[in-house]
């Protein structure tokens, strides 16, 4: 009885065992480009974020001044309330962006230490 050489059980294993080894090294790989992408991402909403902090902390200032000035100028007579109040407004707008854009901040931060945490298990 005779049987061809490269049909047997034993070679048909290892050829399946080195195809779920190339397949394992290929996901690994995919993760570690996957994680790699993710975290260049973070870090690119993580200082985009920090500049729109920076600009809304501003844009807070500048509406502060504007608010100030204009309750000087309503008690001196020269403003309405209804002026007074849409500056208030404003100044307001202005710390909601603010607060808005510092929660970002702190979501990316909490992500990337998340990142960190799961590449260190």
């Amino acid at each position: 009885m005779s049987m061809p050489l490269g049909n047997d059980p034993v070679s048909r294993l290892q050829s399946g065992l080195q195809h779920d080894r190339n397949a394992a090294q290929y996901t690994v790989e995919r993760k570690r480009f996957e994680h790699s992408q993710e975290w260049q991402d973070l870090n690119i909403r993580f200082k985009d974020a920090q500049e729109r902090l920076r600009l809304a902390g501003k844009y807070e200032g500048v509406q502060k001044q504007k608010l100030d000035h204009e309750r000087n100028r309503h008690r001196l007579g020269r403003s309405t309330t209804a002026q007074v109040i849409m500056f208030e407004q404003d100044f307001a707008s202005a710390q909601l962006v603010r607060l808005r854009t510092e929660g970002e901040v702190w979501r990316i931060l909490a992500q990337m230490k998340a990142q960190v945490g799961r590449a260190e298990q």
